[in-house]
This record gives structure tokens, sequence and C-alpha cells, in this order.
């Protein structure tokens, strides 16, 4: 193995040891991007419900929401 490939073996380990030091704050991060994302697809069905000028049961919203599951 020659020092150039050890230096970078170095570099890259580094670099995920600064990309994962607090896991909490990545569970956290993931977390709140999983409620936004949320938020946008029930913003989305709402959306499709309301341009479609027409009375839509529970059970026909819960088909929206499966489909795009």
């Amino acid at each position: 193995m020659t020092v150039n490939t050890k230096i970078t073996e170095l570099i890259n380990k580094n670099k995920r040891n600064k990309l994962f030091t607090d896991r909490k704050n990545i569970s956290k991060l993931a977390k709140s991007m999983l409620n936004t994302t949320s938020v946008y697809i029930t913003m989305y069905v709402l959306s499709i419900i309301e341009d479609a000028n027409r009375d839509y049961t529970n059970e026909d919203i819960d088909k929206i929401f499966k489909t795009i599951e």
C-alpha cells in the first residue's frame, strides 16, 4: 500500500467521522425532514381534493394517501 493510498484512506475516514459525530443531531434532522415531507404530501393531497370540486368521503381520502405511499 502506498503512502498516497494511506493518506486518502485517512482523509475519507475523517470525513465520515465528521459526518456522524453526533447521531442525535442526525436523527433529529432526519425526523424533521420526514415531518416536512409529510406536510408537503398532505398539502398536495388537499390541493388534489380542492381541484376536483367534488365531495370526498373519508374512504376516498384514505385511498388517495395509500396511492401516494
